[in-house]
């Protein structure tokens, strides 16, 4: 019995050393995968990400500020 090439872990070799077969099974899974990641994107709201990132604020590190909040409590 023929393996299957879908199920064939190509990993461990590189491009140049993959046979014609194994490159086009290789751009399939890339164009899957693509695929899959875009559409699970879509399923966020838009700007729901974004949102959470500007209400986090970062402030610059500065020991001797640090250390006067630390005694003031």
């Amino acid at each position: 019995m023929q393996d299957d090439i879908r199920q064939r872990d190509l990993s461990g070799k590189t491009v140049a050393q993959m046979s014609e077969e194994e490159r086009k099974e290789l751009k399939r899974r890339m164009k899957e995968f693509v695929g899959a990641m875009r559409q699970s994107s879509r399923k966020t709201a838009p700007g729901q990400n974004n949102e959470r990132e500007q209400t986090k604020r970062q402030r610059r590190w500065n020991p001797t500020q640090d250390a006067q909040l630390r005694r003031r409590g």
